[in-house]
């Protein structure tokens, strides 16, 4: 991913954290929402800490939320004190049908989801997938020239191409959305 966005723009420095600061629900748990409320929390402090500890505020701050991890994002963006340029969900189980972009504390909202990814629909019980969100740009993860389908569900799978992959179109458009704040 660093590798990606840099070759974007050669002249920035990036950094990813990956952050689990919560208890992602097994499969029967996913429906509820109280993981993610409770995640969200923690994130969202998480995030305010990154401009509270520096002298000032990051050139660019990007969130990405795989899965539950789009939800839990979702719910951290709803809290936090200072804003966030991009929140990129991909595979997203969806958001509660009260959380719409005007409601996080984001310039942009991005989403995408393969048409290969058969597991995010069955998270989606009872909420809203980003994609069908007015104010959210979306973006494919299917063939591209110079990118691959996602096959499955997975970031990172053992076979196939995932979403962060490093040959996935997916990876390519996020990386990008790091580096230049645009797919």
């Amino acid at each position: 991913m660093l590798a990606t966005a840099w070759k974007q723009r050669r002249s920035e420095s990036f950094a990813v954290v990956s952050w689990v600061g919560y208890r992602a629900p097994g499969a029967v748990e996913v429906p509820s929402q109280a993981r993610a409320a409770a995640g969200g929390a923690n994130l969202a402090s998480f995030l305010d800490g990154i401009h509270d500890s520096r002298g000032s505020a990051p050139r660019s701050l990007t969130v990405l939320g795989h899965s539950y991890g789009s939800t839990t994002a979702a719910e951290a963006l709803a809290q936090t004190r200072h804003r966030v340029d991009s929140l990129v969900t991909y595979g997203s189980v969806g958001f509660t049908d009260t959380t719409t972009p005007e409601h996080l504390n984001v310039d942009h909202v991005y989403a995408t989801e393969g048409s290969a990814d058969h597991t995010a629909i069955l998270g989606r019980i009872g909420r809203t997938d980003p994609r069908d969100l007015p104010d959210v740009d979306t973006f494919g993860a299917d063939d591209s020239p110079g990118g691959s389908a996602v096959t499955g569900h997975d970031m990172f799978p053992d076979s196939g191409v995932g979403y962060l992959s490093r040959d996935a179109t997916a990876q390519q458009t996020i990386a990008k959305i790091i580096a230049t704040g645009k797919p």
